[in-house]
């Protein structure tokens, strides 16, 4: 299977409910960001960003390590060759895109951007604060490559096994005693290490949930739908009471929950052909396209809608959330797709620096 969330999967591995379940977090991502544009904290947008953000990149987490079994099992001379590739495949698409964040926002004003970029200080930003990246939804490939290079040198230098059951249960305490720990320090810290802290435990459950995954995901399909009964119950107190995620146990249970949810829903929406399946099969297509192109997409919407329009209209009414809801989640969707089956597979090096795809030389025939 392929090693991260973001990009195909193996046909020879595919795995066709964890492939739909990416469908279903890119759907909640752009979803999220999409709410978070309320500036007041009294409104269901509000609410339903804090529920989406309490699970969807720990779900993301989750799906990396549940397919990354190489960073756990592989053998010292194998740590150069997978760490050069998944630089090419994370790192050289974070630089990519990190690149255009920053020429773009040096060609807006400043008073239409939420973050402005800051001259003298964006290199060093890119470089060692994913957090304070122009393009703030990189920090996700950021984190996970340094996530990844963490365990695949303990792995390859220390000999960890990761697969003896005591081996596991103490890297799983120590990583959750992390997240804990990590929950209270700032984020805009060097090499995102705070970040790293708080994700790192769902990395690895994945890998440790992936293998026994197949008798996992037949008890959920058995469960399916008193799973699903549970978790709609749960997303509506989330909605409610959200402001308890601040509690860190209770954060950690959250994200768990939300991730089981999703995956169940996948199980569930891949046992038949339905509107709903072809969809998040769609999305899932192109996940990692529309996480690195979905947010400049979504930013400029807003600037539009919210800052733009009423400048060329002054007397035209203000536009309602929905309506801004809508559009921004539409277009996040739907332009990264374009811009990926129209530019970016028709050329090479784009294929490379801004999919991350560096094994197919050239364009596929169905591509053109």
């Amino acid at each position: 299977m392929s090693d991260s969330p973001l990009l195909p999967l193996n046909p020879k591995g595919f795995n066709e409910p964890l492939h739909l379940m990416r469908g279903i977090l890119i759907a909640l991502v752009v979803a999220g960001h999409t709410a978070s544009y309320q500036d007041t904290d009294a409104t269901w947008p509000h609410a339903m960003h804090l529920a989406i953000y309490s699970f969807h990149m720990h779900a993301f987490f989750f799906l990396s390590g549940y397919l990354g079994r190489k960073f756990f099992l592989a053998e010292r001379g194998q740590v150069g060759s997978i760490a050069l590739y998944q630089f090419k495949r994370l790192g050289v698409v974070y630089l990519f895109y990190s690149a255009i964040g920053i020429a773009m926002k040096m060609c807006v004003p400043s008073d239409l951007l939420h973050r402005p970029v800051q001259v003298q200080d964006v290199v060093v930003d890119v470089l060692l604060y994913p957090q304070l990246n122009p393009l703030l939804p990189l920090w996700f490939l950021y984190v996970l490559l340094l996530i990844e290079m963490v365990f695949l040198l303990v792995r390859g230098f220390l000999r960890v096994n990761f697969t003896k059951t005591p081996v596991a249960a103490v890297v799983l305490a120590l990583l959750v005693a992390t997240n804990q720990a990590c929950r209270g320090t700032p984020l805009d810290v060097i090499f995102g290490w705070s970040l790293a802290g708080r994700y790192a435990v769902y990395f690895f459950l994945g890998f440790w949930v992936g293998r026994h995954g197949a008798a996992i995901e037949g008890w959920l399909r058995k469960h399916r739908v008193a799973i699903l009964a549970a978790g709609v119950m749960y997303f509506a107190w989330l909605m409610v009471y959200q402001p308890t995620l601040k509690r860190a146990p209770v954060a950690l249970a959250c994200a768990l929950a939300g991730t089981g949810f999703c995956w169940t829903l996948a199980i569930h929406l891949s046992l038949r052909a339905s509107v709903a399946k072809s969809f998040f099969r769609l999305l899932a297509d192109y996940t990692y396209e529309i996480y690195t192109n979905s947010g400049v997409v979504q930013a400029a919407t807003r600037i539009a809608m919210q800052k733009g329009l009423p400048r060329l209209l002054p007397d035209a009414p203000t536009l309602i959330s929905p309506t801004l809801l809508t559009v921004s989640i539409v277009l996040g969707l739907l332009v990264p797709i374009l811009l990926t089956r129209y530019i970016y597979r028709k050329n090479v090096w784009l294929r490379r620096l801004a999919m991350g795809d560096w094994k197919q030389k050239t364009p596929s025939r169905t591509d053109s």
